[in-house]
């Protein structure tokens, strides 16, 4: 089973570490520590500033990625077999949200004009860039891999690779070829590879 925790391998971020409870350590007006317990997920009491909204959130938003890391290493990590492929993966499901929101904001077209569909609006605008977004990113990736070309140069290799094992197929002494066989069979080996 592999963790999340590995150092540095192709792609690997280190694992967020879990916080554990402390004191909160702010300092007072009268320049003493703080000795009250700090929040769930943070570094500060309530009283210094862990109960704010930007704080509660970020401790949100920490403790559901310290529970997803748990669930992940408790069920093992498998490996990326292919990362082009993987690539092109996340490119197609980019492009079909960034489709799906795009076809959520045209159904909510006839609700511009009623009240109280403006927030539904700037939110499935706010998803629908976000999702044109990452389709760009991903499919800049791709685009910036020249997978094509590097196809190409793989193929030619692998039939230079073909035409010399079957060269050397029909020059071993266990065919018995004379010279006029092996001629006539890298003819048609050639004509093969041209069709």
């Amino acid at each position: 089973m592999t963790t999340l925790s590995g150092g540095g391998g192709l792609g690997a971020s280190p694992a967020p570490r879990p916080m554990k409870r402390r004191l909160c350590g702010a300092k007072k007006r009268d320049g003493a520590t703080c000795t009250m317990q700090a929040m769930k997920g943070q570094e500060r009491c309530r009283m210094h500033g862990g109960k704010t909204p930007a704080h509660m959130a970020a401790a949100k938003r920490r403790l559901a990625e310290q529970a997803a890391l748990r669930v992940v290493q408790r069920e093992g990590i498998v490996p990326i077999g292919d990362p082009i492929e993987m690539l092109r993966q996340l490119s197609a499901e980019a492009v079909a949200l960034k489709d799906f929101f795009n076809d959520r904001l045209k159904a909510l077209e006839e609700l511009r004009y009623q009240s109280g569909a403006g927030e539904q609006l700037r939110a499935e605008v706010a998803l629908y860039e976000r999702a044109l977004d990452r389709s760009q990113r991903f499919l800049h990736d791709l685009a910036r891999l020249g997978l094509d070309e590097r196809t190409a140069k793989l193929d030619e290799a692998k039939v230079v690779l073909l035409v010399s094992v079957l060269e050397r197929v029909l020059a071993s002494p266990d065919l018995a070829l004379d010279a006029g066989r092996q001629a006539r069979g890298r003819e048609l080996l050639a004509e093969a590879l041209e069709s």
